[in-house]
């Protein structure tokens, strides 16, 4: 373009003021001058074009890497590449037609004046053919020009072979989102199916709560009934007579046993006789067989049959002597229940007198109060000083009855779990719901904490850990209860006369209850004590947590009494008690291994909270 001005603008000043000295131009040179002119003007359009369509290739290429580095594996973004690619396209043909337009239009103009001054030349009688001839500045905006053509033919050719690539990974994006769209059909399935499952899971979960409940409620009316019970217990009449009654049954279980002990010996003397008579008679069949044997020692045929006779005859006494034999452990048995029985009668006969014994001295008191009272009566009193002796007589007699009721509480719960005390938070039905919770919620987070190494390994150490907390706890027990009872028992630097078991029932069951607030006031001591002597506890947070929570619960049945007990677990191929345990993941007729000991509501008793084991064939 700056060519062309610098021409016209010559040409222009050569026809305001023409120079004398140079000769006109032939028709021949106007004719290539005018050529050379069109060949530049040709050359400049296609440059610009070509420069153009440069850019908005350019243009194209940084819109299609900002897709690309947005990320080529969205399918969204490749489409929206596609998208773009042909707006720029669209976008760079408008553009190149409007410049293609405006340059035919100036070309039209300078081609118009380049004519006039054609014109204004022919009619000049001298002209210098050096002042019509491109200047050296159009040579090299020419050659310029060319430089940058090759430049842009290179770069066209660059684009080409982008263009290519382009297409290509486009062929591979769409391959890539077919499989994507294979893949998202899978994870819908694999969705419908865990939905299938969760809605599954939740309908379990509903039976259970329900289940749950219903446990619940039944625990509810047992406490209920249990409430009863003590009310009852604690009515003085009720109780003696029940001790009445008792004593009458003794009467007859002593009675029954007399009658057992002589049936036993009839059974055993008619035993030894009927045995006598049978050995008598096996003698006297060996003296007939001998006689026969020596008689008949031809008759084979005969001699087979009696033989089979005698031996028909011999097994049936056998029999018979198997079944006396029976009923002689039937009656030992029964002489071991009578035993317990006796037991069970001494006991109560020493409840009685204890009884008996503060009968008296209630009865003792009531005669001190009776005597003063008629002592009272005797001087001339106020009616103030009367009222206040009714109302201390009053306060007494208040005083001996809650003494009387204590005593009988204390009579009926000593040593007797099966009355539960329904004040207590931490009787045996509620820390066997804690045991349970602890299996199922503390366990499993523990459990889990240890993924990678073997099942059976993990369920061990959890269980060990339980069972190691348990023996501390009742370790530190019995040291907590002999220095309860020796600082309780003894003055200072002194030792002990009476045991624990020389003190009055009320006494025992007062020093119990300071035993077990005492012992909830130290369950953190104990945790922090039983952390000290296990430094090494393998696991993190979870089953540190795992630990201290058995520590706690164990603490609490051993402060019990008498102690909740955990069950020793059942040896590997005993038989599987459905009874005790409930299946951990397969069943069986035999235990592989205990996963979760068993609860007892103290040694020997009920029991509280089945046990989980893996069964076997």
């Amino acid at each position: 373009m700056a060519s062309k001005n610098q021409v016209a603008g010559n040409t222009k000043t050569n026809k305001k003021t023409p120079n004398k000295t140079q000769s006109s131009l032939s028709n021949q040179e106007k004719k290539d001058l005018s050529q050379k002119i069109e060949n530049l003007e040709n050359e400049n359009d296609r440059l610009l074009f070509e420069n153009a369509m440069f850019k908005n290739k350019f243009d194209l290429r940084e819109t299609i890497k900002v897709f690309s580095q947005k990320g080529v594996t969205e399918l969204d973004g490749i489409e929206m590449a596609k998208d773009a690619v042909k707006g720029a396209l669209e976008a760079a043909e408008k553009k190149h037609e409007v410049e293609k337009k405006d340059m035919e239009k100036k070309h039209k103009k300078e081609i118009e004046l380049l004519r006039q001054n054609q014109q204004g030349e022919d009619q000049m009688p001298t002209q210098s053919i050096g002042d019509s001839m491109p200047s050296q500045e159009t040579a090299e905006e020419i050659a310029k020009y060319r430089a940058e053509k090759k430049n842009l033919e290179s770069e066209i050719v660059s684009l080409k072979t982008d263009k290519d690539e382009l297409n290509n990974k486009i062929k591979q994006l769409t391959t890539e989102k077919e499989s994507l769209t294979n893949q998202q059909k899978k994870t819908d399935e694999l969705l419908s199916k865990k939905d299938n499952e969760i809605t599954d899971l939740k309908k379990q979960l509903a039976n259970l709560t329900t289940r749950n409940q219903d446990a619940i409620s039944k625990n509810g009316k047992q406490d209920d009934t249990l409430l009863l019970l003590r009310k009852t217990t604690k009515e003085k009449e009720e109780a003696i007579s029940e001790k009445n009654d008792l004593l009458a049954e003794n009467q007859k279980l002593q009675a029954k046993i007399e009658k057992m002990q002589s049936e036993n010996r009839d059974q055993t003397t008619s035993y030894e006789d009927e045995k006598n008579d049978l050995l008598a008679e096996n003698q006297k069949l060996q003296a007939k067989i001998e006689k026969m044997q020596s008689e008949n020692r031809d008759q084979t045929t005969s001699y087979e049959e009696t033989k089979c006779t005698v031996l028909a005859d011999k097994q049936k006494m056998d029999a018979d002597i198997k079944g006396q034999q029976n009923e002689i452990k039937a009656l030992k048995q029964s002489e071991e229940k009578n035993k317990s029985l006796n037991d069970k009668l001494k006991k109560v006969e020493e409840a009685k007198n204890n009884l008996s014994q503060q009968i008296q001295e209630m009865k003792k008191e009531n005669d001190e109060l009776k005597y003063r009272l008629k002592e009272s009566q005797s001087p001339p009193l106020s009616k103030v000083n009367e009222n206040k002796a009714i109302q201390q007589l009053k306060d007494e007699n208040e005083i001996l009855r809650s003494r009387l009721s204590e005593y009988a509480g204390a009579q009926m719960t000593h040593n007797n779990p099966n009355i539960a005390d329904l004040s207590d938070v931490f009787r045996p039905t509620k820390l066997s719901e804690e045991y349970s919770q602890l299996y199922d919620n503390v366990w499993t987070d523990a459990f889990e904490e240890h993924n990678g190494k073997k099942e059976e390994d993990i369920i061990q150490m959890l269980r060990k850990g339980l069972l190691g907390s348990y023996e501390f706890c009742e370790n530190v027990c019995k040291e907590f209860t002999v220095q309860l009872t020796n600082s309780t028992l003894a003055l200072p630097n002194s030792k002990p006369k009476n045991k624990l078991q020389d003190l009055p029932i009320v006494y025992q069951k007062q020093l119990q209850d300071m035993k077990k607030s005492f012992g909830v006031f130290l369950k953190n001591d104990v945790k922090e004590s039983y952390r000290k002597k296990q430094n090494s506890i393998q696991g993190g947070d979870s089953t540190k947590k795992y630990i201290d929570a058995c520590v706690e619960l164990c603490w609490l049945m051993v402060i019990h009494d008498p102690p909740v007990v955990i069950e020793t677990p059942a040896s590997k191929d005993s038989a599987f008690d459905t009874n005790t345990y409930r299946a951990y993941t397969t069943t069986g007729s035999k235990i592989d291994f205990v996963v979760w000991p068993a609860l007892r509501l103290h040694q020997g008793g009920a029991l509280l909270t089945k046990g989980v084991a893996q069964g076997k064939n």
